[in-house]
């Protein structure tokens, strides 16, 4: 096999490395930059109650076995869902807030029905009962059956709950 020589390296050879250095910098930057569209949606507000919500565009899980359906508005008013369908600005008053539900699902909350709330893990290791409430709720769990840990706590939890005081 004939070897290459080894050729020096001339002016338009830096030109031409130079160049080729240039334009890859570029790409490679030019994908890391973050690009922001021009209709971009708020910021998210958390916590923040409101006696009227909607959610549109949302596709709606039955939960017994049923393919989703829609998509379809929804309206929930004062925590309690009253319409579930087509929105027209006619039918009701309009929302305090509004949730874009496009290309997601709705779905009911999961029930558990035995569970034990612990808040060690282990016998040397502490875990806050409201990181396991949060851990819950993100698995999609809204209701919770506790069958068995320490009574007076329960009560404690239940009252709270009652009195819409936890917060996940």
């Amino acid at each position: 096999m004939p070897s290459i020589p080894n050729l020096p390296c001339t002016y338009l050879a830096r030109r031409l490395t130079v160049v080729a250095q240039l334009i890859a910098t570029i790409l490679i930057g030019s994908s890391v930059v973050k690009t922001t569209p021009q209709n971009a949606a708020r910021e998210p507000v958390h916590g923040k109650a409101v006696e009227r919500l909607m959610i549109t565009n949302a596709m709606v899980i039955y939960g017994n076995g049923r393919p989703p359906f829609g998509p379809v508005d929804i309206v929930v008013e004062d925590g309690l869902i009253t319409r579930v369908g087509a929105w027209t600005t006619g039918s009701a008053r309009m929302p305090d807030a509004v949730i874009d539900a496009t290309g997601k699902y709705v779905m009911p909350g999961i029930i558990n029905t035995h569970m034990h709330w612990h808040e060690w893990r282990v016998p040397s290791i502490p875990q806050s009962i409201q990181y396991e409430r949060n851990l819950y709720l993100a698995a999609g769990v809204t209701t919770v059956r506790e069958v068995g840990g320490n009574f007076r706590k329960s009560k404690i939890w239940q009252a709270e709950s009652a009195a819409n005081a936890i917060v996940s």
